[in-house]
């Protein structure tokens, strides 16, 4: 009977100690949790700011240039324009038709290449025939990052032309049908102080239209080209990008300046 009365006065203190062990236990858990549990809490942590913080990324700016005729042609100089459809090793050959001084003469400050305006020049859509499918290529665009590349209303730089998915190697085709890959429009264009802050390459006319190599080998002698390629059959040169096959129409734009060559 006394162990009973001991063991009953000692039971509640026991069970009391043990709890108390337990919550403190516990407590420890919470204020020194595992090196694993810390990590995985970082984790999650970055996990959602990377989710909730908007991009620092500069949005892309695409050039809006309106095609236009004034007073005068681009500011400081003069443009020449020229239309070939045939390829040459550099230091030979020659253009189809050339065009002096095309912005002053017409008082604009691009090019529409389908509707060119002097019958020297070539539209493309004369030398392409309707349903042939074909791309549209820049070349020499690091040399004038000035220009501006039009296509069915969208606008790209000439140097970066060749890298953005939505004008580098899209097929267009000629129709009198408004279907899928119709090419409407097609320029080239300007600001009217490009030439100031060097947008626009400066050469000579002899040196484009003879083919002269670049300061580097450039063809056409670094003259802006854009030229319409074969879709199904053509080759570029992986240097310097010009067509090797496959060219159907070519046009090309420079600053005739008077320093003679690019070299």
């Amino acid at each position: 009977m006394k162990y009973l009365i001991i063991l009953l006065m000692v039971w509640p203190l026991a069970c009391t100690e043990s709890v108390f062990k337990s919550n403190k236990t516990a407590d420890k858990k919470k204020e020194a949790p595992s090196e694993a549990d810390a990590v995985s809490e970082v984790i999650a942590e970055t996990e959602i700011e990377m989710s909730e913080e908007p991009s620092s990324a500069a949005p892309v700016v695409l050039p809006e240039i309106e095609l236009e005729v004034s007073e005068q042609g681009l500011i400081g100089g003069h443009f020449d324009v020229d239309t070939s459809t045939q390829i040459y090793e550099l230091g030979e050959g020659e253009t189809d038709g050339h065009v002096h001084e095309y912005d002053d003469k017409y008082q604009v400050n691009g090019v529409n290449f389908l509707a060119v305006l002097n019958d020297e020049l070539s539209n493309l859509q004369d030398v392409i025939p309707a349903g042939v499918p074909f791309i549209l290529h820049v070349v020499n665009g690091n040399l004038s990052p000035g220009a501006v590349i039009e296509v069915n209303n969208r606008q790209q730089y000439a140097n970066v032309y060749n890298e953005d998915p939505g004008f580098a190697k899209v097929t267009y085709i000629f129709s009198p049908d408004d279907v899928a890959g119709r090419l409407k429009s097609f320029s080239v264009r300007f600001k009217k102080d490009a030439l100031a802050g060097k947008g626009l390459i400066g050469t000579g006319t002899d040196c484009v239209r003879s083919n002269e190599p670049g300061k580097n080998n450039e063809y056409r002698n670094g003259a802006l080209l854009v030229q319409a390629l074969d879709a199904g059959n053509y080759e570029v040169d992986p240097v310097y990008g010009q067509a090797t096959k496959g060219l159907l129409w070519e046009g090309a734009i420079f600053w005739h300046h008077d320093d003679g060559c690019f070299e």
